[in-house]
């Protein structure tokens, strides 16, 4: 006999335990239920159906008390709760009719209604529940609705239910009369889809997208925020146009780096916290960064048919700083002094002593990834994960080759990072820096079979070169040429202004610097040739910037 099966007289019974941790919710201690049947074939298939619903109800049931009780409820979740209460009721009456009433049984009905009806009548007309609120809170809670005792809405719930009890007796009225009164099927829960928890979890784990640690943090940091104002067992269907913005005010007053100066701390109570400890707040750029990731874990929940809309669409706050302007390109005196530091004339070492004069001059990735950024553009993680392997000659002319391929050669953790599609390119040598010996340098890399040209330079927890980026802050202090709005990526902007001065035509700007296209018409045809783009790549000048002091030092 399969489990939970069992005959009583002629019928098949679904009988199940209920579980320890939920057996305080129910009078008995396991559930029967006639299966309808009397033949076993058909019996064992009904078993299995019930014991998935079952098992699936214990669950749910176990969900709904790890949550906060409710302090309101939709009308249609109010109806829902009355009808079910009512199908119950007028199910467990005729289950025992089905069993076929003993004369005793009937009387013993006969006797309680009469005693029992002309009182919830008049407790009904007075709305007086304290008679029935401890039959009425064992039920809700069995049934996995945990309401708040002190809100309004938990007296309207049993107020309701008080309503249907007399309606059902009044039935019961009719089938004691010999009158046929079916009993109305069990009201299907609304699908109200996922929850916010359950939408956040789907988006993070979708094997669609590739995210690495950093970008997750991004993520949570806002997806926590709404989690703290909405509640995570919130629909994420209902989930509103205010709550996301409730979001963004939050994150106007979010102290920056909120996680590290106050750790396992709600980020309501950082709000708190920072605006206490006067800590400066997210600036506007960071801010709708964040908001684009909510509106994308939205996006995301309307293309997969979870949710119908997107309430964070659009959401932004003005950044008087236009994108373009966050940072500028080098000043024309700011290149000079960079490069007749130390750290290009000579040093004590490239470490601690790279801003201290000395005889040393050592060529590795403190020396190069500037001067490869200025003559390529290239983004800081671009230039310091290059591989040996990267620097190659096609059709006699030397390039870099920029992509996230990963050649057999190479372990998985040397996988490298390019930020866009269009930032899969090649590039040709610039031939100032052959001239400085960085093919030399390639090539004592290739005889020592390094994997990377630069691996003294180690990646974060998160895959990013955060270490190197905050060293070249202090070599620009260092070097007097630091401002708000000079950085690594002013090389970028410099480079892409010197292709300007040389009159570059805009599909070979593209190519050189990595940048999306702005048509169609980019995405066809077999790419630019190497000896036409070293053509432009060799117009790449800076005027004011010589750096013949290290043409005669050769890669060591």
């Amino acid at each position: 006999m399969p489990e939970r099966l069992l005959k009583r007289e002629a019928t098949y019974y679904f009988r199940a335990k209920y579980p320890a941790d939920l057996q305080h919710l129910f009078k008995a201690g396991d559930r029967w239920k006639s299966l309808g049947t009397k033949e076993l074939a058909d019996a064992k298939l009904k078993v299995r159906v019930e014991s998935v619903r079952f098992d699936a109800e214990m669950a749910e049931l176990r969900k709904r008390l790890s949550e906060p009780p409710k302090a309101s409820l939709t009308r249609s979740e109010i109806d829902g709760i009355a009808a079910a209460y009512f199908h119950e009721l007028m199910a467990e009456d005729e289950e025992h009719r089905s069993q076929q009433l003993s004369d005793r049984e009937f009387e013993a009905k006969e006797q309680s209604f009469d005693i029992v009806s002309p009182e919830a009548r008049k407790n009904a007309a007075r709305g007086n529940v304290e008679p029935f609120r401890d039959e009425f809170d064992d039920w809700l809670v069995s049934n996995g609705h945990k309401l708040d005792h002190q809100a309004p809405v938990y007296r309207e719930v049993l107020n309701r239910m008080l309503r249907e009890f007399v309606r059902h007796l009044d039935a019961v009225a009719q089938r004691q009369a010999g009158d046929p009164v079916d009993t109305p099927p069990a009201p299907t829960p609304a699908d109200t889809g996922p929850t916010l928890r359950e939408l956040i979890k789907a988006y993070l784990s979708d094997p669609a997208a590739s995210r690495n640690s950093k970008t997750l943090m991004t993520y949570t940091i806002v997806f926590d925020a709404l989690a703290e104002i909405v509640g995570e067992s919130k629909p994420a269907r209902d989930i509103t146009r205010a709550d996301c913005e409730r979001v963004r005010d939050v994150l106007q007053m979010l102290p920056s780096n909120a996680r590290k100066k106050y750790p396992d701390t709600p980020l309501l109570m950082a709000v708190e916290l920072g605006a206490k400890d006067g800590a400066p707040v997210l600036g506007p750029g960071t801010v709708n960064n964040y908001l684009n990731n909510l509106a994308a874990l939205f996006n995301w929940g309307q293309e997969t048919w979870r949710i119908e809309r997107n309430p964070a669409k659009g959401l932004s706050v003005h950044d008087p700083v236009p994108a373009g302007k966050k940072r500028d390109s080098f000043p024309a005196d700011a290149l000079p002094k960079l490069f007749q530091s130390p750290l290009y004339t000579g040093c004590k070492d490239d470490e601690s002593g790279y801003a201290k004069p000395g005889p040393n001059r050592p060529r590795r990735g403190r020396f190069w990834v500037p001067l490869l950024s200025l003559f390529h553009g290239l983004r800081l993680s671009e230039a310091c994960q290059l591989h040996v392997a990267d620097v190659q000659v096609i059709e006699g002319v030397s390039v870099l080759l920029l992509s996230d391929e990963l050649p057999t050669d190479m372990d998985t953790a040397d996988r490298k990072r390019i930020k866009t599609a269009a930032g899969r390119r090649y590039v040709p040598l610039h031939l100032e820096l052959k001239r400085i010996g960085f093919l030399e340098f390639v090539e004592d890399a290739r005889k020592a079979k390094r994997t990377r040209l630069f691996p003294e330079i180690a990646k974060d927890a998160h895959g990013y070169y955060s270490q190197f980026s905050k060293w070249f802050a202090r070599f620009l202090d260092k070097a007097g040429v630091k401002t708000t709005k000079i950085t690594f990526h002013s090389f970028r902007h410099s480079y892409r202004d010197a292709l300007r001065r040389a009159k570059t035509p805009r599909d070979v700007v593209q190519a050189l610097g990595g940048w999306a296209s702005q048509g169609t018409d980019d995405d066809y045809g077999s790419g630019l040739e190497p000896p036409y783009l070293a053509e432009y790549v060799g117009k790449v000048e800076f005027a004011d910037l010589s750096l013949r002091h290290l043409h005669a030092e050769k890669s060591k």
